[in-house]
C-alpha cells in the first residue's frame, strides 16, 4: 500500500502501523511526551507544566494505545 506497512497480530491482539519514516505508535508516543510537558504562554510568563489531573489521562491514553499498538 504504497510503501506504509501494516501488520496485525491476532494472538497479541495488536497493529503496527508504520512507514519508511515512522510508525504510529512512535507518533503517539510523541504527542504523550508533548502533552506531559506542555507549557503556555501567559502575561506573567510561561504557566507551569500539566495539572496532575491532566497528566493522569494522558497517561491512561498512552497506557490504552500501547495495548492496541506496537
Amino acid at each position: 500500500m504504497n510503501k506504509v506497512n501494516i501488520s496485525i497480530d491476532s494472538e497479541a491482539g495488536t497493529v503496527q502501523i508504520k512507514n519508511d519514516q515512522v510508525s504510529l505508535i512512535d507518533l503517539f508516543t510523541e504527542m504523550v511526551n508533548i502533552l506531559k510537558t506542555l507549557t503556555v504562554s501567559t502575561p506573567a510568563g510561561p504557566s507551569g507544566t500539566p495539572l496532575p489531573p491532566t497528566i493522569q489521562l494522558v497517561t491512561q491514553f498512552e497506557t490504552d494505545f500501547k495495548k492496541i499498538l506496537k
